[in-house]
């Protein structure tokens, strides 16, 4: 009877447990507090049980649901009372807590039976955080010879940001072989980048159309020495907008230019071309055209040292009688390609036969735009270059008599024979069947000691360019 009443009375606490009135209660404290109570109730089940005539009655398991409702209570209210659990889940040698207000008699650690009972979720991600730390780096296995050919395949900018990656990606980013071909094309550029650029060992440079900012060799974090020659070989700064003050620095240090294009800067001072005689033992190529108010002492440097030059372009330079003179006597006979367009009455007859006499070698010759020349010029032309020139351009040489153009039907090597502006259309068509053998203004530009030529934006004379 004591059974059956003891069981329907766990029976009825059993359901008031979960009743509704539950609802009401505070949020239970996910801590430990149910483990102790559950504990506890066995503990004087088993002294009830030993005393009662239901000896053989089994303990209630951890997790039983009990008689009586639970009541929780914090971790810190058990530090407070020095109460520590049963042994059962508690390791003797595990180290304790210590409690609050400093108390070292506080909440021990969990054992490992309760780790095992319940296991840390996120362990098999620990195992792999862990293994991605000791990873090996893979480029460390691969050689340097192989991290340059692959950033040869990156532009400038991406090459730039490489380096700032690790010291060895900034060791080989630098490399010599990776900044050879620089392309700055319509771009601005900061002050002092022209300077970091040479200092990498720069060959071939364009800057043409850019803006360059002042100062461009130096900037607060690095200067570049005036006083050391840097590497560039091909130089294009065509129509750039550039101090000269900067340009003087910049063609102060270089001492081994092969090709050079100062297309479009006005007012070239004396300093400057005392820069470009400094290259004077490799200087080939030099195109001034359209360098309006070029020195005058700077002229007579350039025609006079310059002895190497193969292609020279100085149309539209608004030379004085002097100076045309003086050029004309003083070329070099290594001459091969020749523009003096735009000279008007500075250049005569006489001046074009000391210059035929003396560079007898051109391939290509460019005298348009020259009012003041007249038949002489022809003959003079035709006696001394006949075994040589492939191009002639005599555009708007009014002075010149159209049936003289038949004379250099006697060229063999003239291929191309340019004189807009001189024949109205149907004159000009009879001079084309009279000379069959010529191409007749089918060529309106002139090519002379330019940097590119046609549609090829990414060359730069023989050389390719990268951006």
């Amino acid at each position: 009877m004591a059974s059956s009443r003891e069981d329907t009375d766990d029976t009825e606490s059993f359901d008031d447990s979960f009743s509704d009135d539950d609802d009401n209660h505070e949020p239970l404290n996910q801590g430990l507090g149910h483990v102790r109570r559950l504990e506890q109730e066995n503990s004087s089940n088993v002294m009830n049980t030993t005393n009662s005539s239901n000896v053989g009655r089994e303990l209630k398991l951890i997790g039983e649901p009990s008689g009586k409702k639970i009541k929780l209570s914090n971790s810190a209210e058990y530090a407070s009372n020095n109460c520590i659990p049963t042994p059962h889940l508690l390791n003797n040698s595990d180290p304790v807590r210590v409690g609050a207000g400093g108390d070292s008699a506080g909440l021990p650690f969990l054992s490992e039976s309760f780790n095992e009972f319940f296991p840390q979720k996120c362990s098999k991600y620990n195992k792999k955080s862990s293994a991605t730390k000791i990873r090996p780096n893979l480029y460390d296995k691969i050689s340097d010879e192989i991290i340059v050919k692959i950033f040869s395949y990156l532009n400038r900018q991406s090459l730039g940001r490489s380096a700032s990656v690790c010291q060895r990606f900034q060791r080989i980013a630098y490399d010599e072989s990776l900044w050879k071909r620089i392309k700055m094309y319509h771009k601005n550029i900061f002050s002092g980048v022209i300077g970091q650029v040479l200092a990498r060992g720069t060959w071939f440079l364009s800057l043409a159309k850019a803006n360059l900012a002042s100062p461009v060799m130096q900037n607060q974090r690095f200067s570049y020495p005036l006083i050391q020659p840097n590497k560039v070989r091909y130089l294009d700064m065509g129509a750039c907008s550039i101090e000269m003050k900067d340009l003087e620095e910049l063609t102060q240090t270089c001492h081994t230019l092969s090709k050079l294009s100062l297309e479009k800067i006005c007012n070239i001072n004396e300093k400057v071309c005392e820069n470009i005689v400094q290259s004077k033992a490799t200087l080939e190529i030099l195109n001034l055209c359209d360098c309006w108010g070029l020195a005058s002492l700077g002229i007579h440097s350039i025609a006079m040292k310059c002895v190497n030059l193969t292609e020279l372009n100085m149309a539209f330079v608004n030379m004085s009688r002097e100076d045309m003179k003086m050029v004309c006597r003083n070329f070099t006979p290594n001459l091969i390609k020749l523009s003096l367009a735009g000279s008007r009455d500075k250049l005569l007859d006489d001046d074009v036969y000391e210059l035929v006499s003396r560079c007898n070698r051109l391939l290509e010759l460019d005298l348009s735009d020259a009012s003041a020349i007249s038949n002489k010029a022809v003959t003079h032309i035709v006696q001394h270059l006949s075994g040589t020139l492939r191009k002639l351009s005599l555009s708007r040489c009014f002075e010149i008599h159209p049936a003289k153009f038949l004379e250099v039907n006697t060229m063999p090597q003239l291929k191309n024979l340019n004189i807009f502006g001189v024949l109205v259309p149907y004159k000009l068509e009879i001079l084309k069947k009279q000379l069959r053998h010529l191409s007749v203004n089918e060529d309106h530009l002139c090519y002379i000691a330019r940097s590119a030529t046609g549609e090829k934006k990414n060359q730069l004379w023989d050389a390719r360019l990268w951006q």
